[in-house]
């Protein structure tokens, strides 16, 4: 047997772009990505995936180098992707050898990645963070034993949660989810939707208040409707997951209307983690997004 530092390389593939060739080695990530235990990163997060059970996942360190790019530049899931695919630095940070011309993956799927992580997982992260920082020199240990935290609100990208609107919606999903599931509706209250909700609107500004509530009765009286039907023809496990969570936000709409004492309350849609918050501004009472704490140290700080 040839010893391993004595095979021959594999021949290069004369119509790929390797990163190598097109990077400066001295640039700030690349000496990052070399001082950062992938190895280490593996053996902690891949105990997480199951390895003979459904698809194979993506790499370790492509999950771990796109959080980490995330908070560093402070972006969106879909920005980051987005950035990654036009910049050959995050890409030769994350693994990749070839630079690649398509997304590595979809901004569910860091979502989800997360959620496996859990808390545990982010504190790992964190842990590696600090440690990396010592070493290269950046955070001095004397920086560490005074620490200051501040709390504030990050709004999220949302519309104005009002009842009329989020009915509204969730009915048309959840008609949608439960037609492509073959279950079959004798009305579907659909057609009258956008009217009611104009309704509501016009009756709010007009301060007439009764003829809003009665409008918005019906409208949950209908959604309620809709929610038996599913109920009558499909049982828990027969129904998929997205039907099953589109249900449940439809429910907890229907029992949060007209109820101040139900919580959490649901806000939105496509971001139920959305809270209310209240800072006491006088242009704007309540904020709607999520608490967000930053830890700097005192002496950086």
């Amino acid at each position: 047997m040839i010893p391993r530092d004595k095979r021959q390389a594999p021949q290069r593939d004369l119509l790929q772009t390797y990163l190598e060739d097109i990077l400066n080695v001295r640039h700030e990530l690349v000496q990052m990505g070399k001082r950062i235990d992938w190895t280490a990163c593996e053996e902690h997060f891949g105990q997480m995936y199951a390895v003979e059970a459904g698809r194979p996942g993506l790499p370790i360190r492509l999950h771990v180098g796109l959080q980490l790019l995330k908070h560093m530049y402070a972006l969106s899931d879909r920005d980051v992707l987005d950035r990654w695919v036009e910049n050959p630095y995050w890409q030769h940070f994350c693994g990749e050898v070839i630079f690649q011309h398509r997304l590595p993956m979809d901004e569910t799927t860091m979502m989800r990645f997360r959620h496996r992580i859990g808390e545990d997982g982010a504190c790992e992260l964190l842990t590696m963070s600090i440690a990396l920082g010592q070493d290269t020199g950046v955070i001095a240990p004397e920086s560490l034993k005074v620490a200051v935290i501040d709390t504030t609100v990050m709004p999220k990208a949302v519309a104005y949660p009002s009842d009329a609107r989020l009915a509204g919606r969730c009915h048309r999903q959840l008609v949608e989810l439960a037609k492509a599931e073959g279950i079959k509706f004798r009305q579907t209250f659909c057609k009258g939707l956008p009217g009611m909700v104009w309704q509501v609107g016009r009756y709010a500004h007009a301060q007439q208040f009764k003829r809003m509530h009665k409008v918005l009765r019906q409208m949950h009286r209908n959604l309620g409707k809709i929610c038996e039907a599913i109920v009558d023809q499909r049982t828990m496990e027969q129904r998929s997951e997205r039907l099953n969570h589109k249900l449940h936000q439809a429910l907890q709409l229907l029992n949060q209307y007209g109820d101040r004492s139900v919580k959490p309350r649901l806000y939105s849609l496509h971001e139920p983690e959305v809270v209310c918050i209240a800072k006491g501004k006088a242009r704007t009472r309540y904020e709607f997004g999520a608490k967000v704490s930053v830890v700097t140290t005192a002496k950086e700080g």
